[in-house]
């Protein structure tokens, strides 16, 4: 049983003939709320985030910039193997000339310390040297028969698909080639080509 019901608190006496339910109700106040949590400042955890995030960020960041440093000797090969290619003037056996001798400045770009190993390398056993390095398969079968003719045997003029399909295997190994290890070359250029010359007896590339 109730302490109180309606009708005695209605039975209470009150100062001022005022109704008890209003007293009552007068003597009520709004609920306080704990005021919000704030978002500074955060805690351990969240700081503790935020520092793995930025570390891994500017660990990202080196990486990226350091590879972009490895791989600009690559981006050089290419912008020379493409005048090389557009050089059409110059002559078939010209092109190819330049083209091994690109191949051979960024090989030894890449490997340093095998040009007193490979340097007397030449022909069909340069061209396997090169397939030996690359990711990708290389035809040098094809391209060293018609390279030994044009530029050791001096019997043909290659003609435009053989010398398209020369630059397409020079173009596969510059792009896919395997580099030494990159804790040896900080940071890797291709040396400066010397101007294009036409020539078409037999050299050593």
């Amino acid at each position: 049983m109730p302490i109180f019901d309606s009708t005695q608190i209605q039975q209470l006496p009150m100062p001022g003939g005022q109704d008890p339910r209003q007293a009552l109700l007068s003597q009520m106040h709004d609920l306080q709320l704990p005021e919000a949590i704030g978002w500074f400042p955060p805690a351990p955890g969240w700081i503790a985030l935020f520092l793995l995030l930025l570390m891994a960020l500017t660990g990202l960041l080196l990486w990226l910039v350091q590879r972009r440093r490895q791989r600009r000797y690559r981006h050089q090969a290419l912008a020379a193997l493409a005048a090389i290619e557009s050089a059409r003037e110059d002559g078939a056996c010209a092109q190819c000339l330049a083209t091994m001798r690109l191949l051979k400045r960024v090989y030894f770009t890449a490997y340093p310390d095998k040009r007193s190993q490979d340097a007397g390398l030449f022909g069909r056993d340069w061209l396997q040297r090169l397939a030996a390095s690359c990711q990708r398969p290389l035809a040098v079968d094809e391209v060293g028969e018609f390279i030994e003719a044009a530029l050791y045997q001096a019997k043909m003029e290659p003609s435009k698909q053989q010398m398209r399909f020369l630059f397409d295997t020079a173009r596969r190994w510059i792009r896919h080639h395997q580099p030494a290890p990159q804790h040896r070359l900080p940071q890797r250029r291709l040396p400066q080509r010397k101007p294009l010359m036409a020539q078409t007896e037999a050299q050593r590339v």
